[in-house]
């Protein structure tokens, strides 16, 4: 968020966890702009369809942190993968120096 907003409340006993990212990564792990995620709430469900709200809040707190950490590491993984392989068919189909 580029500010944080503190007007809310909250029902205790409560935990927190997230994840902040640069611009560049959210563009490149959802493909959206970072713009649709800035000071606006975004349920990752509805950018990642795969993430399993239901079993992701069945899950003890330590747990819960372990699935979102898996989760995006994987996404990371991928996204490194298509990123290289782009690269690499960019090098390719571009044309020879010299010609």
């Amino acid at each position: 968020m580029s500010k944080t907003d503190f007007r809310f409340s909250i029902g205790l006993p409560a935990h927190f966890f997230g994840a902040r990212m640069m611009p560049g990564a959210f563009h490149q792990l959802t493909g959206l702009p970072a713009e649709a995620a800035m000071d606006t709430f975004l349920p990752l469900e509805s950018v990642f369809t795969d993430f399993d709200k239901a079993r992701f809040f069945s899950l003890t707190f330590d747990e819960a942190q372990v699935y979102f950490k898996d989760f995006f590491r994987k996404r990371i993984e991928n996204g490194l993968r298509r990123i290289c392989i782009r690269c690499c068919l960019m090098h390719f189909l571009s044309p020879f120096p010299g010609r």
